[in-house]
């Protein structure tokens, strides 16, 4: 039996990504049927254990979920790969996205989303792993911002997680 998880919404930019950045982003993103082992990674990713792909792809301008082995994720490193892609391709070229995917899965109990804004990676609820990636994404992202941006985005950081724990609350 195979389990469902349904994704909605997209992370956008202001700006057209650059085609070698997006030729970069979506080379990471295959349909599964390659072997890990022959995939060429470039320097620095660090591919989550278990997950031979992204599951991200650049879409008109938009980073989406992408789901074409039919209608089952078999993905379940979402954020981790979202993590990668910001740290290795969009910061380090001064692209910056913005937006929200939600997530639920067959079991009422597994849904979830996760926000954007300015590269700063906030999610609603997080394994240790995830909460690593973000954690070092962040980071990064953070340390190159201005103070202003710093205070506004650590402001939108601490909203949005308060936010979105009200929004689990209510949903249990």
């Amino acid at each position: 039996m195979s389990y469902y998880t349904q994704f909605s919404g997209s992370f956008t930019t202001p700006s057209a990504i650059p085609l070698e950045v997006k030729a970069a982003i979506d080379s990471l993103y295959n349909d599964g049927g390659n072997d890990e082992a022959t995939i060429k990674w470039p320097r620095g990713i660090r591919v989550p254990e278990g997950s031979a792909y992204s599951p991200w792809c650049i879409v008109n301008s938009e980073l989406k979920f992408v789901d074409d082995i039919g209608s089952h994720n078999h993905n379940y490193y979402y954020v981790e790969w979202l993590c990668q892609i910001i740290q290795h391709f969009l910061h380090p070229n001064g692209i910056k996205i913005s937006g929200s995917v939600k997530w639920q899965g067959d079991d009422p109990r597994d849904h979830g989303e996760i926000r954007v804004k300015d590269n700063v990676v906030a999610i609603s609820c997080a394994s240790e792993d995830q909460a690593d990636f973000i954690e070092q994404c962040n980071a990064e992202v953070l340390s190159t911002a201005t103070l202003n941006e710093y205070d506004e985005l650590e402001d939108w950081l601490e909203m949005s997680i308060a936010d979105m724990t009200l929004d689990d609350e209510d949903l249990d």
